[in-house]
């Protein structure tokens, strides 16, 4: 009895942060996640392309960082990504604004790849609290590399929620299709929630 106790808690606390969905045909379609990070709760949908998911986490104290890559797969070698990171307690800086943390991390795409560069700002799935957009790099390390961004502004720190893609390297900027990208940032759905 011990045995099964001890084994039903471990599952537990394993399957805390995870709730399943499956569809009419009973295999599992995505996946909501809730991850707490500090002072509030990360959720977003982990679709189908990348079940069962394969994951590392990282947190310093002050920094979070959470890649979820689709089995078999690994944080070097990948053809899909998610990434929630959380930066604590720097949304109480004054300085910091969401226009700012995001331009920062255009500016390390760009520089990544100057002539192969491309950018879309997703107005519609921004304003005041978040502001979401692509960048694309056609090549990089011989492979394209293009995420979809959320930054998140919360009550006092700051997330993002990326779902990056790598494919064939191209010598010109990727076309970033806005339909396709509104359609990706409503499967992940992104949010925060309050911890209790």
């Amino acid at each position: 009895m011990k045995k099964l106790n001890k084994f039903l808690i471990a599952f537990i606390v394993f399957m805390s942060p995870f709730q399943i969905h499956a569809s009419e045909s009973n295999y599992v379609k995505s996946m909501q996640s809730v991850v707490r990070v500090y002072n509030q709760t990360v959720y977003f949908v982990i679709p189908e392309t990348l079940w069962p998911p394969y994951s590392e986490r990282q947190d310093s104290g002050v920094s979070f960082l959470l890649e979820i890559v689709p089995k078999g797969q690994t944080l070097d070698v990948w053809s899909e990504m998610i990434t929630v990171s959380g930066a604590k307690n720097v949304a109480t800086l004054p300085h910091v604004t969401k226009e700012n943390f995001s331009s920062f991390m255009i500016e390390g795409f760009r520089n990544a790849c100057p002539t192969t560069f491309s950018l879309l700002m997703l107005k519609e799935e921004s304003n005041e609290t978040k502001q979401t957009f692509v960048v694309s790099c056609g090549n990089i390390s011989g492979k394209s590399e293009t995420a979809l961004i959320q930054v998140i502004r919360g009550t006092k720190d700051f997330y993002t929620i990326q779902w990056a893609f790598r494919g064939k390297q191209s010598k010109i900027p990727l076309d970033l299709k806005e339909q396709e990208w509104m359609e990706k940032i409503n499967t992940l759905n992104p949010r925060l929630i309050d911890n209790i």
